[in-house]
């Protein structure tokens, strides 16, 4: 699952694909910055050890779960993400387990773009939400189905 702002749907579509945050138009493409800024910025001096290297700015971030602690404020191998954490609705850090957080937030990276083709289902968190998406989608000639899902999201954000 990959996140971003309403507002930026219709620059996504009119570029054609979603773009790492190294590369993207923030005079169109982006209007709202939707993760949080100092997370952004960690990630333009975090390198990449493995090919095509780079920084990990320079990927796309696709999460495993919905309600990702990045709503809230690499793995890419079977074995490095907790799939307990990624299916559980409580994964706050516990007494036994501090690490609980940290593993929710387990993510793969797209080096640098990620076509609008690729996108098979937009969630969003109500019905109003739904039709503003389906009128931006449409307006693109756009037929990626859309879905209701409040509880990929939390109460109060």
């Amino acid at each position: 699952m990959h996140f971003t702002h309403v507002r930026n749907l219709s620059g996504i579509l009119a570029a054609g694909c979603i773009e790492a945050d190294s590369l993207v138009d923030r005079s169109s493409a982006l209007r709202v910055e939707a993760g949080d800024l100092s997370v952004k910025a960690r990630r333009k001096d975090r390198r990449v050890p493995l090919k095509p290297f780079g920084r990990v700015a320079d990927y796309v971030p696709f999460y495993f779960a919905p309600r990702s602690p990045m709503l809230y404020t690499l793995g890419v191998l079977e074995s490095a993400v907790d799939w307990e954490i990624m299916t559980a609705r409580m994964w706050a850090n516990t007494p036994d387990d501090q690490d609980r957080m940290r593993r929710r937030m387990a993510e793969f990276l797209v080096h640098q773009r990620v076509p609008v083709a690729c996108i098979n289902l937009i969630v969003v968190r109500r019905e109003t939400m739904k039709n503003q998406v389906g009128a931006i989608l449409a307006a693109h000639g756009s037929d990626v189905p859309v879905a209701v899902r409040p509880w990929w999201y939390f109460e109060n954000v």
